[in-house]
């Protein structure tokens, strides 16, 4: 059906196209009574502002931008994206503006898509995800006069705004928490594929700078990207042939359970013979058995931090930085308070019971367990 015009409507009143417009637009010129006919007709045939005409006049399309650049084969099961647009959404709810949604799979493409938006008048603010060290996008949106907000730390030079959990400091209280349960040692799968961004290496920068726990660090390639390296199956072989840490981390949902699928081959039980943390929260992860422990991140509240520093900076004479509470470590099955480190814990020839004093965890002294804080708060810097 073809979209009624304004042309229409004049037709259907015998009036001017310049009067619907007048009408529908609340400018002076026409009598009231004429404007309520108008409008009355414009309800009744269906017709909507066009949005492309509607910037020409406002440069305003009421539309933000997101461009989710990684391989497809990993957005199609990463659940942090589908809670970031939700958040967004939410954010957006009772407002006109709509989020205008890009998946790339280079930070080229993302590029060119951000200009393409820009000359085609399709958004007026972006989203921006995953910073890097060397990031054009600053750049980018400063040279073409674009509102831009980064989910994520960018680099100081860059004086882009931005929304953001303080990594380092997230990896510096989960480090705290697993050493109060006796914790200590530590292995860190993280995907290869994440290893540019700026998030991640503050995360490894905290675990280099820890003197409480041995730290070894593995970048894996979760599957979602066969050039990413080895896969997480290797370096559980490499763990388990070098010693056998007290908890494995992993960076999401995906290297978690393939963490533990391998683990089980090994013959290595979670949590009897060692304890598995997702750095990434998830049904998938609280509700199987034995349930994940997790840091309790929420991409909602990021998503809608985002769309809040972008509609202040309409008016804003300087980059926002606005700073999540970092989240805290979630208990479940997959912990245990570990008894003194001796040299016989990770035998991985033969397996007891669970060691006499270990239950689940946090339910030992309340002063060695590890508190669980909502990551709801925020505070700009």
């Amino acid at each position: 059906m073809r979209r009624p015009t304004i042309a229409d409507i004049a037709r259907e009143c015998g009036v001017s196209s310049t009067a619907v417009s007048f009408a529908l637009n609340g400018r002076p010129g026409i009598s009231e009574e004429r404007r309520r006919q108008i409008q009355d007709v414009a309800a009744r045939l269906g017709w909507t502002p066009s949005a492309a005409a509607r910037a020409l006049a406002t440069s305003r399309v009421d539309a933000i931008g997101l461009v989710i650049t990684a391989p497809f084969t990993t957005l199609a099961r990463d659940t942090f994206y589908l809670q970031l647009i939700a958040g967004i959404e939410k954010a957006l709810a009772e407002t006109p503006v709509v989020l205008v949604l890009k998946m790339v799979e280079s930070l080229d493409a993302e590029v060119e898509a951000i200009r393409a938006w820009h000359a085609q008048r399709r958004v007026d603010a972006v989203i921006l995800v995953n910073p890097r060290e060397q990031d054009p996008r600053p750049d980018l949106v400063r040279e073409i006069g674009m509102r831009a907000v980064f989910l994520g730390d960018p680099p100081p030079e860059s004086g882009a705004s931005s929304v953001f959990v303080d990594d380092a400091q997230t990896m510096r209280l989960l480090l705290r928490d697993v050493a109060a349960l006796g914790c200590r040692s530590l292995a860190y799968l993280h995907s290869s594929v994440t290893a540019a961004y700026r998030h991640e290496g503050q995360r490894l920068e905290a675990l280099a700078d820890t003197d409480e726990i041995a730290v070894t660090v593995s970048p894996a390639c979760d599957g979602g990207d066969p050039r990413g390296g080895p896969s997480v199956a290797a370096r559980i072989d490499e763990l388990v042939l070098g010693g056998v840490p007290d908890i494995v981390l992993c960076e999401d949902e995906t290297i978690t359970l393939a963490a533990l699928s391998r683990l089980s081959e090994h013959g290595l039980r979670v949590p009897e013979d060692l304890g598995l943390i997702s750095w990434e929260s998830s049904p998938g992860l609280a509700y199987r058995r034995p349930a994940i422990s997790s840091i309790d991140r929420d991409p909602m509240i990021l998503g809608q931090a985002a769309v809040e520093v972008l509609d202040e900076l309409r008016t804003a004479d300087a980059p926002i930085r606005r700073v999540i509470d970092p989240p805290r470590l979630v208990l479940r099955d997959s912990l245990v308070r570990r008894p003194p480190h001796d040299a016989t814990s990770h035998d991985t020839t033969s397996h007891g019971s669970t060691p006499a004093g270990a239950g689940p965890a946090g339910a030992g002294p309340a002063d060695a367990a590890p508190a669980e804080i909502s990551p709801g708060s925020r505070s700009d810097a």
